[in-house]
This record gives structure tokens, sequence and C-alpha cells, in this order.
């Protein structure tokens, strides 16, 4: 039963130990390529809001997809490409293994249990998957740290400013749809373990973490939604746009295995 995961180690995580790139693909045909015109930018100390090498020039600040804003920026200020890369990868794929343990530790009493829920879902398909686009790991490695939060609300004050926090975070990271999911997915998992009593405070709550969302990523969400108006995906047909994402029924059958 371990060999798949043996295979995956060889296959995923051994190129760092040797010196490789952990995952290719997006990574450098789409997200590394603008992440050095970033970090160009940046070391001269300019943010660059807008690329000019696109077609007539485009938005930079608007391509939310490129996560300007994320913290992982600054690893290819500071660190050569690859290197830069292979820290980002292996820094999320911590992250959500740990934040997953924390998820597991409200429904287990016993760490090697909340800790083997970690490891099966940072070496899940759709975690490991993730790792060939930085935008899709990024914002995904949130996703156990929002349930996390999301179940704590009630009970705990300060989870109502970490929340808003994290979930700006994971828009930055640069796959805005993640958000989307993870908040409907911890909204009706709280729904169902509260008391029917607690559901209307568990609401009011969760409003409130959501106006604290608006207006702590607004620098993000509205030029990327000025740029999406202009996007010829706005003019797409629903065949088309769904056959160019990822659709929800896809993504229903990608999560529940995992859980």
């Amino acid at each position: 039963t371990l060999f798949p995961y043996t295979t995956l180690f060889r296959s995923r995580l051994w190129p760092f130990f040797a010196g490789q790139t952990l995952a290719m693909f997006d990574n450098y045909s789409l997200m590394m390529p603008i992440k050095l015109f970033q970090a160009g930018w940046i070391r001269e100390g300019i943010i660059p809001l807008w690329n000019p090498l696109l077609f007539s020039g485009i938005s930079l600040v608007g391509d939310i997809n490129q996560s300007l804003f994320y913290p992982s920026t600054l690893f290819f200020v500071i660190f050569k490409p690859v290197l830069a890369l292979n820290f980002i990868l292996l820094i999320h794929l911590a992250l959500t293994g740990l934040g997953m343990f924390y998820l597991a530790k409200i429904f287990v009493k016993h760490n090697h249990l909340a800790l083997l829920a970690g490891v099966m879902w940072l070496l899940s398909a759709q975690v490991t998957n993730s790792l060939n686009n930085l935008s899709l790991i990024q914002s995904l490695a949130w996703t156990p740290w929002i349930m996390w939060l999301g179940l704590l609300l009630v009970r705990n004050a300060k989870a109502n400013w970490w929340l808003p926090i994290i979930m700006t975070l994971q828009l930055l990271g640069g796959y805005p749809q993640h958000v989307l999911y993870t908040v409907l997915g911890t909204l009706f998992l709280s729904l169902v373990l509260k008391p029917k009593s607690d559901w209307k405070k568990l609401i009011i709550i969760w409003l409130g973490v959501g106006l604290k969302f608006i207006f702590l990523s607004a620098f993000v969400w509205l030029p990327f939604l000025e740029t999406l108006l202009h996007s010829t995906r706005m003019t797409q047909s629903q065949a088309q746009s769904v056959s160019g994402s990822l659709h929800p029924i896809e993504l229903i059958k990608l999560i529940i295995p995992s859980f």
C-alpha cells in the first residue's frame, strides 16, 4: 500500500535533493516568466502594475493569477529562480500538511491520526498535481487553515480576525476559485456540525467575516474585476467556459475521496 507514496516521493520530491526542479509544466511556461518580470522591476524599486510585453500592454495587477502581491514574489527577488520555486513548493506542502493536522484534530483525539490525515492530504492527487502551477498550490495550501478557523468561529473570538486575513492570503495566491469553494465548504460543514440553535449566530459571524474579507482584499479583487470585465472570457458561451475551467462537479469528484 506504500508503493504509490514511495513512487510519488521519487518523482516529485527527490529532484529537490538532487539540485533539480521539483515541478515544471505551467510553472515554466506561464508562472516563472512573469515572476522574473516582477522580480526585475521590484529590484529597481518599482511595483510592476502594468505589463507592456503582452498585446499592446495589459494590466498586471489585474491579472490575479500572477499573484503579484503574494509573499512568494519576494523569493524570486532574493533567490535564483529554480531555488525560489523549490522553496515555495516545499513551504506550501509543509503549510497545507500542518493545516490539515490541526483541522483533523477537531475530529480525532490522537495526534498520530491527525498526522496521518495531514500526510495523506499533502500527498493526495489534488495537492501534488497543484505543484505544477504556483497559483494553484499557493491558494490550495490555505484550504485546511480556513476550514479549521471556520469551525472555531463560534467559540474563538480571534478566529473572527484571522479568518479574513487567511482568506485574503488565499486570494493573493492567485486562484480565486479556491476561496469560493473553500468558504462554501467550510460554511456547510459548520452548519452541519453546529446545533440548530447556533445557526443564526454562526451566519451573523460569517457575514462579519465576509465584510472584513471584502474590505481587506479590495486592492486585489477591484483591479481583477476591471480586467475580467474587459476579458474575452466574458463573451464566451457556457460550453466554452466550462471546457477551459474546472467544472464544480469535477472538483467534487476530486475533493470527496480526499476527505
